[in-house]
């Protein structure tokens, strides 16, 4: 604003010496106006660097500002990790143990069911033996019968009656 406002000075007054022209006061108006140039050109690079110094001062201040904020995140990031670290791996262990019981239980029921198997063939098995005892009980019930009958009932059998006897009951 300085520096306009003396170039304005130095244009106002070289325009009078113009209009006088006069060499004396053309050179003094030419002096002046040189002198008032370089005042304003030195008031502006004064201006400009200090605008500059200022910028810079504005971008140090917002670049500590910004570096304890990335610091403060880090920090936070640093945390939010261990924690999520630390739950994951109570997860991981808690499912791990999970799954040791699901395999234990699996295990356990795979040999109830070979057990259950197992007792079912002894079982199909037993049956199948006492239909088959069965029919013998009632023939041997019949044959005991016969044989008491026989033996209690008559004390001399004859050779024939022996001999079917054994026939039958062997």
């Amino acid at each position: 604003m300085i520096a306009v406002a003396l170039l304005a000075a130095a244009g106002l007054f070289l325009l009078p010496a113009l209009a006088a022209g006069d060499r004396v006061v053309l050179s003094a108006a030419a002096a002046a106006g040189y002198v008032a140039g370089v005042v304003a050109a030195r008031i502006l690079s004064d201006e400009h660097a200090r605008t500059r110094r200022e910028a810079a001062r504005d971008r140090a201040a917002q670049a500590h500002d910004y570096r304890q904020i990335f610091a403060a995140r880090v920090r936070e990031q640093g945390r939010f990790i261990a924690t999520m670290t630390a739950r994951q791996t109570s997860l991981t262990e808690q499912l791990e143990a999970t799954l040791r019981r699901v395999a234990d239980e699996k295990g356990r029921a795979r040999a109830e069911a070979d057990r259950s198997g197992a007792l079912q063939a002894r079982v199909d098995e037993l049956e199948t033996r006492i239909a088959a005892l069965g029919g013998d009980v009632t023939e041997q019930s019949a044959t005991v019968s016969e044989s008491l009958e026989f033996w209690y009932g008559r004390h001399d059998p004859s050779l024939e009656e022996l001999l079917t006897f054994e026939e039958r009951t062997a």
